[in-house]
């Protein structure tokens, strides 16, 4: 945990030589948009820093952390989405819900959602890759089903996650072979176009 809270020390460092607010949070944004996106093992802020793969929550808190260092405040949206129908494994899912996480800064007193969640060459596969400006929001890089602010109680999303989640947490247990395989070939499949 050191050698990771060192990395992210230096960086915060790296932040405060730029002359502008704004080009500080835009260095932060694409620090953490360009490291590539995962699935398996890619769970938490130091999976993000550790091994340099990350999936929406840890680039969510990575984010958040590199935000908070530099003096703002900040909060995630949890959102429900579908997964794309590809690779073919996805078929075997039970249930093909998910969460999908996008960090916020609070910039003039507006609450501004930043998602970094792509990395550039999935873009090739129809992801969305955020560009970010700095002071607006981007664009989410999922499909929203059903939203809430992090913490804040919202009882239809609150009692709809429940639900998926019983599910999910079934649909592992009984089918976690299945899920782990799908999790397995859609990594190979975005690493194949890294690899190009």
């Amino acid at each position: 945990m050191i050698k990771i809270m060192k990395k992210l020390d230096s960086f915060i460092t790296e932040l405060y030589k730029y002359d502008e607010a704004d080009q500080q949070r835009q260095a932060a944004f694409y620090f953490v948009r360009d490291i590539p996106y995962s699935t398996v093992n890619s769970h938490s802020l130091r999976d993000a820093i550790d091994s340099n793969h990350a999936d929406c929550h840890a680039k969510s808190e990575l984010l958040k952390y590199l935000f908070k260092a530099i003096g703002y405040d900040t909060q995630s949206i949890i959102m429900l989405y579908r997964l794309r129908n590809f690779p073919a494994e996805v078929q075997y899912i039970p249930n093909q819900l998910d969460y999908h996480y996008v960090p916020q800064i609070l910039l003039n007193n507006v609450w501004v959602s930043v998602d970094a969640t792509y990395d550039p060459p999935l873009a090739s596969l129809g992801f969305i890759v955020n560009e970010w400006d700095g002071s607006t929001s981007t664009v989410f890089a999922e499909k929203s089903l059903g939203q809430k602010v992090e913490n804040n109680i919202n009882s239809d999303f609150d009692k709809k996650r429940a639900e998926i989640e019983t599910s999910l947490k079934g649909a592992f247990l009984l089918h976690a072979d299945q899920i782990i395989s799908y999790q397995i070939k859609f990594n190979e499949w975005l690493m194949s176009v890294r690899e190009v």
